[in-house]
Order: structure tokens, then C-alpha cells, then sequence
């Protein structure tokens, strides 16, 4: 029997504008609360092909997990 293929949804509907504002000073990059809440957008803009990574990160641990 074959397997349901998973389905990878990232999670773009909130739009990055973290750093957006203009008068803001700019610091060192922290990953906090309101970075991981657009992060999707955030590097799905930034890194070539970051969706299909995930998909195919997802199949692998399909074929190759192992329950615990």
C-alpha cells in the first residue's frame, strides 16, 4: 500500500516586516518571538528553493523514520 504523499505548508499569510520601519535602529539579529512568527516569509524570500528543501526534507523522514 502506498503512502500519502505529506503536504508541506509553509506559513507565509504574515508578512515580514520586521525591520520594514525606517527611524528603527538596527542591532544584532535576534530570534525571538516576532522573528519565528514570519520566519517562513522571511527566508522563503531570502533562500533559493527554501520550500522544496522542506518538501523533500519531509519525504525523507517519511521513507527513513523509525518509530521510537
Amino acid at each position: 500500500m502506498a503512502e500519502s504523499p505529506i503536504r508541506l505548508q509553509l506559513r507565509t499569510e504574515r508578512r515580514d516586516e520586521v525591520f520594514a520601519k525606517e527611524d528603527q535602529p538596527i542591532g544584532d539579529f535576534t530570534f525571538n518571538a516576532k522573528v519565528a512568527d514570519v520566519f517562513d516569509d522571511m527566508v522563503s524570500r531570502s533562500v533559493p528553493y527554501y520550500e522544496e528543501m522542506q518538501r523533500m526534507v519531509c519525504e525523507l523522514a517519511q521513507d527513513f523514520a523509525a518509530p521510537a
